[in-house]
């Protein structure tokens, strides 16, 4: 999986050094400690720092990043501490606007981002009375990201996070249960995290994406059954959230055509199986919660003496929470589409 970024930014309305505003510092290197109110910064290392004074801002990437105003210099044993209290982006920034178009890494501005999963067989849950086994998956999503961040008189005016592209799996699963009973179970399989920066005006923003892929089961039987199900699928899927005049929005759309074989039951009773394999994809700003997105294609099974049914659908949800450094404490979460095919 590769990662690359490029981001187009324009910005206005910031004080520079020098002027009548506050100064602004940019710690580079890991040599400064970093407290929750409060920056240990070398003098050997970083010189200019001797001129830092009460309400100027500094920003920098260690300790997961920050932006902050100085509200007070020590200078002593070759080491400048800088007393500080966190301030969001909007302060630091005034009215900035930063577009990424996360794909495809091309020269505009894009990245590539690419979930390539597959797996052999899995004891998926063993306990006394049931067994629930992957007997196969796999699962290929290279999305478009797209990352839209604006401020406006020092406020989020603008958010967005949005991926599509095209999405491609198959998932078998075995199921044996002795009785009655409900189980749920979900385990992760596959989890990569890659973090970069990206410059928001003068502010270095550490950005961190974090891709997790996984496999889950409900299982649902009201006696002693054996199940045996499978399907696969591609779908064009389009997944994510909108912050804009104040309010939030999903934006969702898929279309999915399906492939699979019937599937083999034998029970004394009736038995419901949801098996899926999930994909999320969170980005972290600053090492805070941020927006996420989710898309969860499975198989849905029920199975009974006189019947069995089994579709193959595909769930989405989104969201983000949003609090410092956006100011704000935006938290929403959606869900952003849950198609299924007719039974086969």
């Amino acid at each position: 999986m590769r990662i690359m970024l490029a981001a187009a930014i324009v910005v206005a309305g910031c004080a520079a050094p020098g002027s009548d505003g506050p100064q602004r510092f940019v710690l580079e290197g890991d040599d400064v400690e970093v407290g929750p109110t409060s920056l240990a910064v070398p003098i050997a290392t970083h010189g200019d720092i001797t001129a830092a004074r009460a309400d100027d801002l500094v920003a920098g990437v260690q300790g997961g990043g920050y932006v902050r105003r100085i509200v007070g210099v020590e200078l002593a044993n070759d080491v400048a501490t800088l007393a500080t209290e966190d301030i969001t982006l909007g302060e630091a920034v005034g009215d900035a606007d930063v577009t990424n178009s996360l794909a495809d890494g091309k020269a505009d501005g894009s990245t590539s981002l690419s979930f390539n999963f597959s797996t052999g067989r899995i004891a998926l849950y063993e306990r006394p009375g049931i067994s629930i086994g992957i007997a196969n998956a796999a699962l290929t999503f290279r999305p478009r990201l797209d990352v839209d961040l604006r401020f406006a008189r020092f406020e989020l005016d603008h958010f967005l996070v949005d991926a599509h592209g095209l999405l491609t799996g198959d998932l078998a699963l075995d199921v044996r249960a002795n009785g009655a009973g409900a189980w749920h179970v979900e385990r992760p399989t596959w989890r990569d995290t890659h973090t970069f920066v990206q410059w928001f005006g003068w502010v270095p923003v550490v950005e961190t994406v974090e891709l997790v892929v996984g496999v889950g089961a409900d299982v649902n039987s009201t006696a002693t059954a054996t199940a045996t199900v499978g399907g696969g699928f591609t779908a064009s899927i389009d997944a994510g959230v909108e912050y804009k005049n104040g309010a939030w929005r999903p934006i969702a759309a898929a279309d999915m055509q399906v492939r699979g074989t019937p599937p083999n039951v034998t029970t004394a009773g009736a038995v419901d199986v949801d098996a899926y394999v999930y994909a999320e994809l969170r980005i972290r700003m600053y090492g805070a919660a941020g927006p996420f997105v989710k898309v969860m294609p499975g198989v849905r099974l029920h199975g009974d003496p006189a019947t069995t049914r089994r579709t193959v659908g595909l769930r989405g949800t989104g969201g983000a929470e949003l609090a410092n450094p956006f100011g704000d404490n935006l938290r929403y979460e959606t869900k952003l589409f849950d198609v299924a095919s007719r039974p086969f």
